[in-house]
């Protein structure tokens, strides 16, 4: 795109697109991963890896790379899958299976 004279405010609409996507299919990879082969699941990982190797993260907003549970973390992507986890165990504490906020009993 760059190569294009494509303008700044584009591109960092489209990484932002891109990485958001990306965060999207990786919580439905963890949803569903049971469902997968192990085959399946390698696969998912490896393209999930080469989206997240192919974004352009120096035009993300710095509130999205600051973000807890959301910074890119290039190029370490061990640590992001990592991070990932952690955000959906965090989120199974406070949430119900179904995504319903869960409530204290009194």
């Amino acid at each position: 795109m760059i190569a294009w004279n494509i303008c700044d405010d584009v591109i960092a609409f489209y990484e932002g697109q891109r990485w958001n996507n990306l965060l999207d299919c990786f919580w439905f990879y963890h949803r569903n991963k049971k469902r997968f082969t192990p085959a399946q699941q390698e696969e998912a990982l490896l393209k999930l890896n080469h989206a997240w190797n192919s974004i352009d993260t120096t035009h993300l907003p710095l509130r999205t790379k600051l973000k807890p549970g959301r910074m890119p973390l290039h190029p370490f992507w061990t640590l992001f899958v990592w991070q990932e986890w952690a955000l959906y165990m965090f989120r199974r504490l406070r949430y119900d299976p179904d995504g319903q906020k869960k409530h204290k009993k009194h």
